[in-house]
């Protein structure tokens, strides 16, 4: 080494340690960060690169810098020459090969696997067809070439199978990948089953001190201990990883898993074993035709041993190795249920779950989720062979679950042994765990309730008497609260249960009976106990009879808790939840008597809803609540009073002269709800505007709600009621009401400053932020940052406050897209309730003008939406709008804006591939969007913009299909002027409105172009709609100047590589094009540009045919072929039915051969009817003779 690459080279291990010395200040920490940064992008710095890296005595940090920056080189100048590739592909292999060194450190092992992925990334298999050979014959040769082969197949087979999000490889080439891969599986197995073999035959002699000192004669008993293990443990990691993607045939027919299952009895290596065994089993086989004699051979060996380990004394000492065992039979219950289906596995079935209810019994294991997932998966199989074992042991099982609430609930130390193993740093973790862990076993309750059979009630039964023994007290133990809570699951599901199976008799009656009468006789002071025994009452109330006198007592205590002082406070939401819930169902069993009650509950709730405690949200369902209450009265003068009642009491807030303007001026209201607060100089002045403003949001949330209930209300006749005046000044309250609020609600949705906000626009220039997460602070206090990012929200969308400025960027972009959500919610609860409760055809002109006022807001934002956001404009709103608008609204009202939203959506969509096909051109370097994420937002708008055109399409289908039904008889005319405007609508628009066809169709050409199979086959649904619609309106004018273009883009389209299916679609759709045109000429224009096909050769045509088998089989894709073939031959003939001739077909091609056999064979068939017909005539002819005589 000359004297300047020796200086290079100080220089840097003296940077390097620079950089590593946290006492370092910062200005020279920058300095030799520079300098690495200089050296690494050097190219000719290679062989000192090179040198520190292979130079043993350098220190680990300098060793490790050395392999970053070839890893450098090789990601950012590998396309530079091929010298520099041959260069540092032959000193990256000499190191790999001249690595002989067992006790290296790992990170100097797993920075050169890091480099030898990265050149096969690049080389394999199309420049190096023999990497695998050639690594498994140098694993070979010792130890240490076998542990880094190991690595490098686990670590290959993850980057390919695994690591998917991991964007550094496009998609084509991990295809190439992923199928190079699979050709060498069989080797890959091969060399790892026969590493580990072999290290764990060592493994044992070591062990056992019979050391055969063949291999290596010097090495000491120890270290041939330290390297079978070693190799053993990476063999079994290698694995892991290969089940990953691998079929489950060939673990079967490797016996990988009886290797495994040896394993298991080595406390050193039985974690990593089971580890590997649960990668398999998680896999759900693809089919039900897996060797289920090798299954059950492996679970009986599985049962059998797990029977002998949970029967050990020692089970808390490995308490992760036990719980994979739970883990692994669990998984296998739900992914392999089918087997239990079999009558001849019953004896197999008994055994499984008699070894699952012993671990879920045994004192030092808890009843884990993994057992829970198993019961409720086995709940939801339920059948009668699977009823017949498992309807005994569904009591045990709840007594172990009940048990163990009792001892998650227990504030005993000696008794919570199941948690002294868990390694809970804070208590606070624990106290979480219990709480999810608890919900999650009475999910599990309840299930079981659903299956329980009848004659298993009498165990609920006998739980419930024992309640009045501590029910009645003011203090109620957490024991026993959570017992009660259980119980009141279990019970709740019993009842769906019945209800379900329709299995309800006398006995059952009577026992919800005394279970009514013991709960109705408690006096119950705890407010917890109330809501569960409230709880359990509610789903009893469904099998009591009509008027019975159990429901007459009910009513009555129910009403006794109505009282302010019980009930009053946020914090009684849920039992004031619990008893309307209870009262409502009342009302559906004894009507009458709650007629009698209904103005006392009228009052009491009028009462709370003044305290002002309750939340918006508890005030609208109760209100909702209230109305469908009075609706089960069937008195609508009593339902109107309470109506009008509601409102006025709301009303009376906006009788201040501030206020009285919402209702009657709507330029005074626009300029109070867009005024901009901070110009608003006295802090009082701004207060009480902010608090108006919050009244006027509370009062248009109220109408929502009361409008909704009306118009969901059981009885239609109410709305009709309701809404029976026809003009306005003699409409009801309600309806006034009514007819003032829309345009405030339309402008008032228009006035949300949300979309024009200056930090949206921001926000929507940077939709890649939305994938930003720090990685260290990732789930740091994340439940906290999620709930005040929820209350933000309120104070941006209502308070007129901004974004929170403390908030990351990556919150920000979560903030906006929240609130955005909210937004389109209010927006579509409009549509949905307020369209078609306020609508009657009188009132066309009031409502149409309000909504075209607020669709057209949609405008004027919908060019700064990013692509998530814009298709939640489509998805929501657009959407809904095409189907649920009311149809004499669409035309004056959708139109208008329809055109124009496609527009705008489908020049976005151009752009946005435009930048996608720029970014695949490498046009784009640098700061350029993520391709495989971009993409995919741009996959996701397109998807919704086609959902949003056939759903456009098919309303105006279904529309034309009842005009038919109504009017069978009446033949539509092929004249535009005679087809009604109305069921016309958006069709028609499409196809003939100058300002959208272009838009449209260029939409199309979209789908077509896009490299996306799932693109075309939209494409394709679309075109096919457009034909079908064509045909209905017999819109002749536009054939021609729609299916050219749709010709033209489908025949592009086969430059495209996709699958039998989509070739299939196509085809259908070529034939739906010609066969749906009823004039002649118009099926040879068209036929004129189909026959650019005749110009295919048979070298064409196997080519052809090898794309579809790629995706398909080769049976599937001869008959694909031929289909098409069959269809082009066809239309040549129908094109030329006078004459029937080839046209224009080179001589010999493949279509010239196959249209002269098809002619052949059509003057074949039509000579064959010829002779049936003249057959016909004369048996017709024999028939009238006879009858003659």
């Amino acid at each position: 080494m000359n004297s300047q690459n020796q200086k290079e080279i100080e220089k840097l291990v003296e940077a390097i340690q620079i950089i590593h010395n946290p006492q370092t200040i910062q200005q020279t920490r920058e300095k030799a960060e520079e300098f690495c940064f200089q050296f690494k992008n050097n190219i000719e710095n290679l062989p000192l690169i090179n040198e520190l890296s292979i130079d043993t005595e350098a220190p680990i940090q300098v060793r490790h810098f050395a392999f970053h920056c070839m890893e450098h080189l090789i990601r950012n100048f590998w396309n530079q020459s091929e010298e520099l590739q041959s260069d540092l592909k032959n000193r990256i292999l000499n190191i790999f090969i001249n690595l002989d060194n067992f006790e290296e450190k790992q990170i100097i092992k797993q920075k050169v696997i890091v480099l030898v992925i990265e050149i096969v990334k690049r080389e394999w298999p199309q420049k190096w067809p023999d990497l695998i050979k050639e690594l498994v014959d140098l694993g070979s040769r010792d130890f240490v070439k076998q542990e880094l082969c190991l690595m490098f197949i686990r670590s290959l087979s993850d980057e390919v199978f695994v690591y998917v999000e991991i964007k550094d490889l496009s998609s084509t080439r991990r295809k190439k990948l992923k199928k190079s891969l699979v050709d060498e599986v069989d080797t890959l197995l091969k060399f790892t089953m026969n590493s580990l073999d072999l290290h764990y035959q060592n493994y044992l002699e070591c062990v056992s001190g019979d050391i055969n000192n063949k291999n290596d004669g010097n090495d000491s008993l120890a270290n041939n201990l330290q390297i079978s293990s070693k190799i053993i443990v990476e063999s079994l990691i290698t694995l892991a990883s290969l089940f990953e993607w691998i079929p489950h045939n060939l673990i079967f027919e490797n016996n990988l898993l009886l290797a495994l299952q040896t394993l298991l009895v080595e406390k050193e290596f039985r974690r990593l074993a089971a580890s590997v065994l649960l990668v398999f089993i998680s896999k759900k086989p693809q089919n039900n035709k897996v060797d289920q004699n090798q299954i059950i051979s492996l679970i009986t060996h599985f049962i059998n041993f797990a029977t002998d380990i949970f029967q050990q004394n020692d089970i808390e000492d490995d308490y992760i190795f036990h719980k994979k065992i739970t883990q692994f039979l669990s998984l296998f219950g739900q992914n392999y249920s089918f087997i239990f289906l079999e009558k001849s596995q019953n004896q197999f079935f008994e055994n499984f779950i008699d070894l699952l209810l012993q671990i879920s019994s045994h004192p030092s294991l808890m009843i884990n989720s993994f057992i829970i997932s198993f019961w409720l998966h086995l709940i939801k199989k339920w059948n009668p062979i699977i009823s017949k074992i498992f309807d005994k042991n569904i009591p045990q099982i709840l007594n172990e679950i009940f048990s163990k609430l009792m001892i998650m609930s227990s504030n005993n130390e000696n008794e919570s042994t199941i948690f002294s193993i868990m390694d809970f740093q804070i208590e606070s973790q624990f106290k979480e765990f219990c709480h999810t862990f608890r919900f999650y076993i009475l999910e599990l309750c309840r299930s079981f309730g659903r299956i329980l059979p009848i004659s298993s009630t009498n165990f609920i039964f006998s739980e419930v008497e024992k309640f009045p023994s501590f029910l009645n007290e003011k203090e109620i133990s957490d024991e026993n609260l959570l017992k009660l809570q259980s119980i009141s699951y279990v019970s709740r599901g019993i009842l769906t249960g019945i209800k379900k199976r329709k299995e309800i008799d006398s006995k059952t009656y009577e026992i919800i009976g005394s279970i009514l009468r013991i709960l109705l006789e408690l006096e119950i002071q705890n407010e917890n106990v109330l809501v569960h025994v409230f709880n359990m009452m509610d789903y009893s109330l469904i099998y009591l009879q009509k008027n019975s006198q159990d429901s007459s007592l009910l009513l009555k205590r129910y009403l006794s808790y109505l009282t302010i002082e019980s009930i009053q406070g946020t914090n009684k939401f849920p039992l004031r939840r619990a008893i309307y819930s209870s009262i409502y169902h009342i009302s559906q069993i004894n009507g009458k008597d709650l007629i009698n009650s209904l103005p006392s509950l009228i009052e009491n709730v009028s009462e709370i809803i003044q305290k002002g405690f309750m939340t918006e949200i508890e005030k609208s369902n109760l209100l909702q609540f209230l109305i469908l209450i009075s609706n089960n009265s069937s008195n609508f003068e009593e339902q109107e009073s309470f109506i009008t009642s509601i409102i006025e009491s709301e009303l009376q807030e906006f009788e201040d002269e501030n206020l009285t303007f919402i209702l009657n001026d709507t330029k005074s209201f626009l300029q109070f709800i867009g005024a901009d607060c901070d110009k608003i100089p006295n802090e009082e002045e701004r207060k009480q505007y902010f608090q108006n403003r919050n009244k006027i949001f509370s009062i248009l949330r109220l109408f929502l709600s009361i409008f909704r209930s009306v118009h969901l209300s059981s009885d239609p006749k109410i709305s009709q009621f309701v809404f029976n005046n026809t003009t306005f000044e003699k409409r009801k309250p309600t309806t006034r009401i009514a007819m003032r609020i829309l345009p405030n609600i339309s402008n008032l949705i228009k006035q949300f400053h949300l979309l024009s906000d200056p930090h949206v626009k921001q926000m929507h220039l940077l939709p890649q932020y939305h994938d930003i997460v720090d990685p260290i602070n990732e789930n740091e206090n994340e439940n906290e940052d999620e709930i005040e990012i929820e209350n933000e929200i309120e104070n941006f969308l209502f308070d007129n406050k901004s974004i929170p400025e403390k908030l990351e960027i990556n919150q920000k972009f979560q903030f906006i897209t929240k609130a955005l959500q909210k937004w389109i919610s209010l927006t579509r609860n409009m549509i949905y309730n307020f369209v078609h409760v306020c609508f009657e055809d009188n009132d066309e002109i009031f409502l149409l003008e309000n909504l075209q006022d607020l669709f057209s807001n949609f405008l004027v934002n919908i060019e700064n939406l990013n692509e998530e956001n814009l298709n939640q404009v489509i998805k929501n709103i657009l959407k809904p709008l095409a189907i649920n608008c009311p149809e004499c609204l669409i035309e004056k009202c959708v139109f208008p804006i329809i055109p124009e939203a496609l527009n705008i959506i489908s020049k976005k969509i151009t752009l946005d591939w435009l930048t996608v096909s720029q970014i695949r051109d490498n046009q784009l370097t640098g700061e350029a969007k993520d391709e495989i994420g971009f993409e995919s937002k741009v996959i996701i708008l397109t998807r919704s913009f086609s959902h949003l055109l056939k759903s456009l399409i098919r309303t105006n289908l279904n529309l034309k299909n009842n005009q038919n039904q109504n009017s069978q008889d009446e033949k539509i005319d092929s004249n535009l002027d005679s087809v009604s405007q109305e069921n016309l609508n958006i069709l028609k628009l499409i196809l003939v409105d100058s300002r959208i066809i272009d838009s449209f169709l260029s939409s199309l050409v979209i789908f077509y172009d896009i490299p996306e199979p799932n693109s075309l086959r939209r494409a394709i649904s679309i075109s096919s709609l457009v034909v079908k619609s064509i045909s209905i309106y017999q819109i002749n004018s536009l054939y021609n100047f729609v299916f050219e273009t749709l010709i033209s883009v489908i025949f592009n389209s086969f430059q495209l590589r996709f699958d039998g299916n989509l070739f299939r679609s196509l085809n259908s759709l070529l034939f739906e094009i010609i066969f749906n045109f009823t004039e002649q000429n118009s099926q040879f224009e068209i036929f004129q540009q189909i026959k650019k096909l005749s110009n295919l050769t048979t070298e064409n045509i196997n080519e052809l045919e090898n794309l579809l088998k790629q995706s398909s089989s080769e049976k599937i894709a001869k008959k694909v072929l031929f289909e098409f073939l069959e269809t082009f031959v066809g239309l040549n003939l129908t094109a030329n039915q006078q004459n029937p001739r080839i046209l224009d077909l080179p001589e010999h091609s493949f279509l010239h051969e196959k249209t002269k056999e098809l002619i052949a064979k059509r003057k074949k068939e039509e000579k064959r009817k010829e002779q049936e017909e003249l057959f016909l005539h004369s048996l017709d002819y024999a028939k009238t003779l006879f009858q003659g005589f």
